[in-house]
């Protein structure tokens, strides 16, 4: 298993992309978007707030996700 993570798929004069590099950054995106969905509907689900806040604070946190 670890000579499958540790396979070269390109090489870029020093710079060397493995399996297990493109699995993480996959699943980095997936947890990222899934981390995302699950702000999004916390914040749509308060009542109180009228929906252009709602909108003003997820695209906030979402900045704030990508930033970090």
């Amino acid at each position: 298993m670890k000579e499958f993570f540790d396979y070269t798929l390109f090489q870029f004069g020093d710079h060397i992309i493995k399996v297990s590099s493109v699995l993480f950054f996959i699943s980095f995106f997936i947890i990222v978007h899934l981390l995302l969905r699950i702000i999004k509907k916390v914040i749509y689900r308060i009542k109180k707030i009228e929906w252009a806040k709602k909108y003003a604070i997820y695209s906030l946190a979402k900045y704030f996700v990508i930033v970090f």
